[in-house]
């Protein structure tokens, strides 16, 4: 049996890479990288739902059907983003992560500060135990990376 959870380590006590994370084993920072990279692709997402308002106007005109189809994409969209928000400070445990999710949930600079500060907290996680971090997250595969 492995001393550290699950990260392989045959010693007794901590493992070095699971001290440097703040003592996560490697399937929680598994976990961590995934829900990053969730915050991240749905902050793209997002992005890309910004010309929507302008589509929907193309194909509905200006009327209520307009504005209620933009409301549910608007919706969706944000309420994934807050969602992925919410799993990333769970998983991080930051706190309440109710109201990380509620600050991700707001359209202005507000919710990009709130995606920018988790998702650097679990950049920092990820970094101090040796995963390479890139522009949409990490990629940790399914077993540690060779120290």
């Amino acid at each position: 049996s492995f001393a550290c959870a699950d990260c392989i380590s045959p010693t007794p006590g901590m493992c070095q890479r699971c001290a440097a994370s703040g003592g996560m084993p490697w399937s929680k920072l598994r976990t961590v990288a995934q829900a990053q990279r969730f915050v991240i692709q749905m902050f793209a997402l997002g992005l890309l739902s910004l010309p929507a308002a302008g589509v929907i106007t193309a194909v509905f005109g200006t009327g209520e059907l307009a504005n209620v189809t933009f409301l549910a994409v608007f919706l969706l969209v944000r309420g994934t983003m807050a969602f992925a928000v919410y799993k990333l400070a769970a998983e991080l445990a930051s706190g309440l992560p109710a109201l990380w999710a509620i600050g991700a949930f707001i359209p202005n600079i507000i919710g990009l500060i709130v995606l920018l500060v988790i998702s650097s907290r679990a950049s920092k996680v990820l970094q101090r135990a040796g995963i390479k971090v890139g522009l949409m997250g990490a990629s940790p595969g399914e077993t540690p990376p060779p120290r």
